[in-house]
């Protein structure tokens, strides 16, 4: 789940390409949470935000839940970053990922595979933010 609609397209993107181009099965859905980048920066301050955000992003779990998906990946790092306070995090049944601990996993296995074989990081398939995206994190005039 993604924190705006307008990145919910490009995570449902990056979601086809996973399903399609490395044959990953299981990719649902993507949806997002109505919320801004002020929303997070007072979710981390402030008890009451932190429910309201977390209410939201259970709220919009609900379709999965009937969909039957039974993991949840918070997109995005703010979202990652706010829930990673969150232990044995769950949603339903569904568990909700620890990103920040998965990112951390995947930079050790990335070390050690370079060590081992020489294996390097591909970027290939990321893309660049959408305008609006980035117009969010951008200071208003």
């Amino acid at each position: 789940m993604t924190r705006a609609p307008a990145i919910e397209s490009e995570t449902t993107d990056i979601g086809r390409f996973l399903g399609t181009e490395i044959e990953t099965q299981g990719f649902a859905a993507s949806r997002a949470v109505e919320t801004n980048v002020d929303d997070y920066m007072r979710a981390f301050e402030e008890q009451r935000a932190y429910e309201s955000v977390r209410d939201q992003f259970q709220k919009q779990a609900e379709p999965l839940l009937e969909m039957g998906v039974e993991v949840i990946i918070p997109a995005g790092g703010l979202p990652m970053l706010l829930f990673s306070k969150e232990k044995d995090f769950n949603i339903g049944g569904a568990t909700v990922l620890n990103g920040i601990t998965i990112a951390a996993k995947a930079d050790e296995m990335a070390v050690q595979l370079r060590r081992l074989d020489g294996t390097s990081v591909s970027r290939s398939w990321f893309a660049k933010a959408s305008p609006e995206a980035i117009q969010e994190f951008l200071p208003s005039p």
